[in-house]
This record gives structure tokens, sequence and C-alpha cells, in this order.
């Protein structure tokens, strides 16, 4: 089966593998994102996921302008594909 198949995940009605790329530009592009503040952000991603059931961090690279996130969502969250993203801006917002 291979590296693939174990990511795959089953529910009572399907198969499925379900993955995010998610990335957060910061406005302008200006490169704000130094040293100190991409540590505070690898530092706080953790804690903005806890609170998504199924969601995980898999991969967080931080550059001076913006942010990628690899992200694969489980079955609690199928269906509304939008509520983790919706729910990682709403931590942004209420964090600024």
């Amino acid at each position: 089966m291979g590296e693939y198949m174990k990511d795959v995940r089953l529910s009572s009605h399907g198969v499925y593998r379900t993955e995010y790329h998610i990335v957060w530009v910061t406005k302008y592009r200006r490169a704000i994102l130094n040293s100190r503040a991409g540590q505070y952000l690898a530092e706080l991603m953790p804690e903005v996921v806890e609170d998504l059931p199924g969601c995980e961090i898999v991969q967080c690279n931080i550059q001076p302008d913006h942010v990628h996130i690899a992200a694969p969502l489980n079955s609690p969250l199928s269906g509304k594909s939008s509520s983790p993203i919706n729910s990682m801006t709403a931590f942004r917002a209420l964090s600024m």
C-alpha cells in the first residue's frame, strides 16, 4: 500500500485524505516577521490548532513576509471544510 495509504482516513461512508496548504501574507507583503516574531508565531501555532478537533500542523515555514502551513484534517471537520480556516482567522483577529 505504501506511504500514502497510512494517511488515508476511513469513515462509515467513504475513504478520504484532506490536507490544507494555508498561506498567510503580511499586509503589503512587508517583511516584518523577523526572527523574534517568527519564533513567537512558531510557539503560537500549536495553541491555535489545539482547539480544532482533528486538525494538526504537519509543517510550518515562516518567511519574512508570509507563513506556510500544511495541515491535514480528520473526520470531525469533514463537510465543514472552511471551519478550521475560519477558526484560525478568528483567533488571529482576537489576538491583535
